[in-house]
């Protein structure tokens, strides 16, 4: 038990801080009631009498100050740990969630990468009608004493570089057997020169390859040719025998249909295959070009 007060109001200081309780009603004050009512700070009245130095409440006071700043700091503490622990479980219980729901993104994102590219390289251009004759109305004579063989390729289609490839494949085992022109389009509203890409080189670079501009396309439409890498075979009469592509698909290079056909009617005069196939290739004109449907125009 401690030293007794009156009922009476008291202030206390201590570190700067003020704190009150109200006063203990007995005669004497319990020591461990006091601490309670410090501890929690449920007091509703303050003590305005200041203790001196010697009191045994200040003793009191201070160590129960001690206690309640000991418990509120034990309390954020233990506050901010169970908010970490939180956060590290939600952290371990995410990538378990996440994950998978990535992993089947990810998959059908790949997925439709593959079948875009797949639809893509084995989407033939536009398929004409050849022309059963060499068209009387062409800047170019066929060959009189082998077939001839004109491929129509765009100077900037990527998928051309396979087509030229072919054709080396096609010279080499059918050498002087066949006279071959690859015609390079180039529209008038480019400069000269436009045309004179790799794939320009590279054609030019085949033994017995004739490489030629063709302005504004005007052959490729004598000949209905719409598709870079447009291929056709007459004889030497000038009679058709084959049209389409020499490759199996969009750049691809590899034993292909049209490549066969062609090597066989050169080197037996009999198709081992169609006469009709796709070309895989860019728009030859392209699409929104004006000069071709004014050179269409001017040709009708």
């Amino acid at each position: 038990m401690g030293f007794a007060y009156n009922r009476r109001h008291v202030r206390v200081m201590s570190d700067g801080h003020s704190f009150g309780w109200s006063a203990i009603a007995a005669t004497e004050f319990d020591a461990a009631e006091l601490e309670r009512s410090w501890l929690h700070a449920d007091c509703d009245e303050y003590l305005e009498k200041p203790l001196s130095r010697d009191d045994p409440i200040r003793a009191v006071l201070r160590d129960t100050t001690l206690k309640r700043e000991a418990v509120l700091m034990n309390a954020e503490a233990m506050t901010v740990s169970t908010a970490n622990e939180t956060v590290e479980t939600r952290q371990r219980k995410v990538p378990w969630v996440v994950l998978p729901v990535l992993t089947v993104v990810w998959l059908g994102m790949v997925g439709i990468g593959l079948s875009s590219m797949w639809e893509y390289e084995t989407t033939p251009g536009q398929l004409t009608a050849p022309l059963a004759h060499w068209p009387d109305d062409s800047l170019m004579e066929c060959s009189p004493d082998r077939p001839t063989l004109v491929v129509f390729a765009h100077p900037r289609c990527p998928c051309t570089r396979a087509t030229i490839g072919e054709l080396a494949v096609i010279m080499a085992h059918c050498p002087e057997r066949v006279d071959v022109r690859v015609l390079f389009v180039r529209p008038s509203v480019f400069s000269a020169g436009w045309e004179k890409t790799d794939l320009w080189s590279a054609a030019e670079a085949i033994p017995g390859v004739k490489v030629l501009c063709d302005e504004d396309g005007f052959e490729a439409i004598r000949f209905r040719a719409t598709t870079s890498g447009y291929s056709l075979l007459y004889d030497p009469t000038g009679r058709f025998l084959f049209s389409g592509g020499i490759t199996g698909s969009r750049g691809h290079s590899g034993d292909n249909a049209g490549r066969s056909a062609i090597e066989s009617l050169v080197m037996t005069g009999a198709s081992v295959g169609k006469r009709h196939l796709c070309a895989f290739g860019c728009p030859l004109l392209g699409r929104d070009d004006t000069y071709v449907a004014k050179n269409q125009e001017g040709l009708r």
